[in-house]
């Protein structure tokens, strides 16, 4: 089972792109709070980036603002390419399938 759950706030506004097939995509920036505190005493925050498709991206972009809390649900999908020296790459990203906004 391949499953992702993120809740945290949206970094920056969502821009709403097309792909040559006409498929719309954007991509999420969330600031999700750790489950610790640091030795201070502050919550620590990971940035993560997510990407949303079709109407889901659609939707995102219409109602979402910086600053909103955002749940994600999803799943990890991981990218491998040959890079332009000949060294395969990796790469492991977070496809948001359903994202609502807590209000």
């Amino acid at each position: 089972m391949n499953g992702v759950f993120l809740v945290g706030k949206l970094v920056e506004q969502p821009e709403l792109k097309t792909t040559s097939t006409g498929l719309k995509l954007a991509n999420l920036i969330l600031d999700v709070n750790r489950n610790f505190r640091s030795q201070n005493g502050d919550l620590e925050v990971e940035r993560f980036s997510c990407t949303i498709w079709r109407a889901v991206a659609e939707t995102v972009i219409d109602t979402c603002k910086v600053g909103d809390t955002i749940i994600v649900r999803g799943r990890l999908q991981a990218n491998n390419y040959m890079a332009k020296d000949d060294t395969q790459k990796y790469n492991t990203e977070i496809v948001a399938e359903n994202v609502s906004i807590v209000r």
